[in-house]
Order: structure tokens, then C-alpha cells, then sequence
């Protein structure tokens, strides 16, 4: 008898599972123009040596990655077949997929991933550096020959290095038409743009996968003001909203809309620990800086519950994480203690570095948390060029506020922002010990070994107290229940800023 109803029951739940997906099958609609509203327009966004790394959501509709980074960081393909990695890590053998055409009609085929990859150094970008020849193997296969194994490599291929153009549509028209003129192998074809306005995609009738896009359109408006952007969404004449600030954030959940989110970077205070003529040369007044801010208390009051306490520069999602670094606790006896171990019982006088679109109520907060302890911080906010001066050539006294991306594999960001050789926060102090750990993972080909000796860097780094970490800030956008599908800033997506427009889909 048990075994009857065991039976009975199993057949109903096959039915109903059968049932109901064939019901959401049934519900996914064809057709239909989705609307994304954002703040401003790229210069270029159709030339991969050329696309910044935010440029990227203008390509993507168009232009599509060999490769992609997977939630635990693992290199995974995308248009590409597959890859191989000889043992000595001299050979990157990429395999493609047959019958991938760009919007024009020409082959996604080896000669001309090839062309593509030999732009940057014409173009004098350094991407794909470790490369030294590319050998053309077949039609869907080519070979990189490698100066020596590089986890950059990877990254390079997940970016603009493996977003493949058309050779044929670039050598007609020229280089510079390409910069506004995307022409890849997206499930979108461009169609028309008009700077500070609008750019439209159109439908790819051939895309490689079969039976997609469901859209007919994709278009990005861009609107600057904050205000006027969210009132075109609620009026209905975008589907998408990018927000700048998260003030409202919580007040659009409430009205019914769904929030997206997917972590942008940890923002942290960097020391200029590289003088030794400063204050922050001394570790015990690193320490003490970060005890002396209460990031949760600054994260409840002006994150509008869509930024993270952290204590670590990665965050707990994310590739190197180290759960048992509790990090340093709130606490101004121990701040304070620290400081006159140091030898600056009374403090000192400082300067928190900021670019003038960051919060001046977070900078203001920061100053008074500093001033408790005896820290007299006066803020500087920058334009972006002084900031650039400043980031980038270095600077003395102070403390610069910015971001170290918070990427599903966290090893690229911390080379390229702790690795002696980078020219990222060029004041902050970078131990040889550090370099010695980045460099290790440089060469490391097994993610899993990979991942382990990120978690080495966080700690090292945790350990040395380089840098103050605050809070892991967001991407945030705002979609009508109507859109599905999207990807848009979707945390179960893989790397952040792609799009899954291939499967977006709007109910009528």
C-alpha cells in the first residue's frame, strides 16, 4: 500500500513540475523594446582597446566576451567553445564556436580573434601583455604563446581583450567610425546613437543562440538628473533605472518595483604609509584609524540599507574571504591607546582625499569619528583630475578615500591596487612580503589553489593594516515588474557588469 502511494505521489509531482513549466514557457512573450535609463553617454563603445571598464554596459548588447569569471571566480566560457592551458603555462589555446557570425555576416573565426587581439598593441594598450605571437591553428582555433603564465591573461580575456569586433566592418569604415559604431556578435545590432541622448539596439536576427533574443530593442537613455530620471521610470517611459544615489531606493521597493544589486567595490581609507615621514608610516596609527570608525554605525545611517559592513578588503561573497579575521572593533580607549604608543598622545592634524561627488555626510562623518581620538582631519574634495594627481603620482599626510572593486575573482583588483609595480594609491605602503603573495598567484593555474592564496593576500594585507576598509558600496538599478530576465546587476549573474539580454523578456 506505501508503496502505491509512494508511486501516486511521485507521478503528481512529475505532472505538476511538467505543468508548471511549460506554464512559465508559456508566459515568456516575444517581442517588445526595453528602455534603460542612465546617467551619461561613453565616448567609445564600440572599440575594444578603447572601452573603459564602465563602457562595457553600452557594448554589451553588441559585443559579447569569449570568457567570463563564474560566482567562485572560475574562468568559464562564454562565446568561446573552450581553452587550454599547456603545463607549462607557455600556450593558451582557445577553441571557438563554428557558425558564430558578427552583425554583418562575416565569421567569429580565429583570423579574426586574432586581428582583434592585435589592436591593443597598435593602439598602445596594455592588454594581453603576456602575449608574444599568436599562431592560427585552424578556423575556430588559435594559440597564444605566452612569455610566461599570467592570471592577467584571463582577466584580459574576460574584458576588452575577448570582446571580438568585426575586422571586415572596421577596416571599411575605420577605426574611429568603430568607436560609436558596435559591430559584434551580441543578440543586438546597433542601430543609431546620438551623444547625451539616446543609442539604440536592434534585434540580431542570427544570433548563435538559437531562438534569441526575445526583444526586439534594447535602447539606453541617458538623463543626468537623478529627479527627472526617476520620474521618467515611474511614468513608465523607461523600464530601467540606474540609480546615482540610493535615497530613494527604499521608498521604490515599497511602490512594488524590483531592486537590483550587485557589489561595485569596498570603499576604504588608503594612507600615505609609503612617506616615512608620516603618521601612517607607523602601523600602530593605522590601526588605530580603523578603530576609531564605527562602520556599521556609518553603513545604518547613510547606506539606505543597500551598503555592507566590512572589515576585510574583500567582502564574504567574494573570492578570498578570510571568516575567521573578525577584524578591529569600534573602540576609542583602544584607538586612542594605540595613537600614543606611537607617540602622538595628542593626536595629530591630517586630511581625508575625496572626489567631490562622494558624500560630503560620509566624509563629515569620518572627520568626527577622527577628531574623537585626537585626529584633526580637514577634508579636501577633488575634481577628477587633482584626484587623478593625486591617486596616481601620490601624496602626502593624508588619507585617500576610494574603492577597491569587488570582482567575483578578487585577485585581479588586488594586484592591480597592491602590487608594488601598480601605479594605484602610489603612497600607500606595499611590503615585499605582499608582492612576493601576488606574485605566487600570478602564476597559480588551479582556482582552487588560486583561492587560497587570495585568502593569504587578504590577510596579509588585514595584518599589516595597509588600508581602512568601510563599507562595500553597490551598483543599484530599479526594474518594472513587467521586465524579466535582464541580468542587470543580478548577484547571481557572474561578472558584475554584464547583462543577460539574450534572455530579457517583457510581460504584456
Amino acid at each position: 500500500m506505501k508503496k502505491v502511494v509512494l508511486i501516486s505521489l511521485m507521478i503528481f509531482l512529475v505532472v505538476g513540475l511538467i505543468f508548471n513549466s511549460g506554464a512559465a514557457a508559456a508566459q515568456r512573450t516575444m517581442g517588445g523594446n526595453l528602455i534603460i535609463g542612465i546617467a551619461s553617454a561613453e565616448q567609445v563603445f564600440g572599440y575594444p582597446p578603447r572601452i573603459s571598464y564602465g563602457a562595457r554596459t553600452a557594448a554589451n548588447p553588441a559585443i559579447e566576451s569569449l570568457f567570463d569569471f563564474d560566482l567562485e571566480g572560475h574562468f568559464v566560457p562564454r562565446v568561446a567553445k573552450d581553452y587550454e592551458i599547456s603545463s607549462d603555462g607557455k600556450t593558451f589555446t582557445i577553441f571557438l564556436r563554428e557558425g558564430v557570425k558578427f552583425h554583418d555576416g562575416t565569421d567569429c573565426d580565429a583570423e579574426a580573434i586574432k586581428w582583434n587581439m592585435e589592436q591593443f598593441p597598435i593602439a598602445k594598450v596594455a592588454m594581453l601583455t603576456p602575449v608574444v605571437s599568436i599562431d592560427i591553428v585552424d578556423k575556430y582555433t588559435l594559440r597564444l604563446n605566452l612569455k610566461d603564465f599570467s592570471n592577467s591573461i584571463m582577466y584580459d580575456l574576460v574584458l576588452s581583450g575577448g570582446m571580438p569586433i568585426s575586422p571586415t566592418a572596421a577596416k571599411k569604415n575605420g577605426i574611429e567610425w568603430t568607436y560609436t559604431h558596435p559591430v559584434g556578435t551580441g543578440p543586438f545590432k546597433f542601430e543609431s546613437f546620438k551623444r547625451d541622448s539616446y543609442l539604440k539596439y536592434v534585434k540580431f536576427e542570427d544570433h548563435w543562440r538559437k531562438g534569441k533574443p526575445y526583444l526586439d530593442s534594447v535602447e539606453f537613455h541617458y538623463i543626468q538628473d537623478e529627479v527627472t530620471r526617476e520620474m521618467a521610470f515611474r511614468s513608465g517611459d523607461i523600464d530601467v533605472l540606474h540609480l546615482s544615489n540610493y535615497r530613494n531606493v527604499n521608498r521604490l521597493k515599497a511602490d512594488g518595483y524590483r531592486i537590483k544589486k550587485a557589489p561595485l567595490g569596498v570603499y576604504t581609507l588608503y594612507p600615505d604609509s609609503s612617506n616615512a615621514d608620516s603618521p601612517f608610516a607607523d602601523k600602530r596609527v593605522r590601526e588605530a584609524v580603523e578603530h576609531a570608525i564605527d562602520r556599521q554605525a556609518i553603513v545604518d545611517a547613510l547606506g539606505y540599507g543597500v551598503w555592507d559592513n566590512v572589515t576585510q578588503i574583500v567582502h564574504s561573497s567574494r573570492m578570498g574571504y578570510c571568516p575567521d579575521l573578525k577584524g578591529r572593533e569600534y573602540g576609542t580607549v583602544k584607538a586612542k591607546q594605540l595613537l600614543a604608543d606611537a607617540g602622538y598622545p595628542e593626536g595629530f592634524k591630517t586630511r581625508i582625499i575625496a572626489l567631490n561627488y562622494l558624500s560630503q555626510d560620509l566624509l563629515v562623518a569620518l572627520k568626527n569619528y577622527l577628531a574623537e581620538v585626537g585626529i584633526d582631519a580637514d577634508i579636501e574634495r577633488c575634481d577628477r583630475g587633482k584626484w587623478n594627481e593625486y591617486y596616481y603620482k601620490g601624496w602626502k599626510n593624508g588619507l585617500a578615500l576610494w574603492l577597491t572593486p569587488s570582482e567575483t575573482r578578487s585577485f585581479d583588483a588586488l594586484y592591480r591596487q597592491f602590487h608594488p609595480s601598480s601605479n594605484y594609491a602610489t603612497s600607500m605602503s606595499k611590503p615585499d612580503k605582499l608582492a612576493r603573495l601576488l606574485e605566487k598567484a600570478d602564476k597559480e593555474m588551479d582556482p582552487g589553489k588560486l583561492s587560497a592564496n587570495v585568502q593569504d593576500i587578504v590577510r596579509t594585507i588585514y595584518e599589516e593594516a595597509l588600508c581602512c576598509p568601510l563599507y562595500l558600496n553597490y551598483h543599484v538599478a530599479v526594474e518594472n515588474p513587467k521586465c524579466h530576465d535582464t541580468g542587470i546587476y543580478d548577484e547571481s549573474r557572474t561578472f558584475k557588469v554584464y547583462m543577460t539580454l539574450e534572455d530579457a523578456w517583457k510581460s504584456k
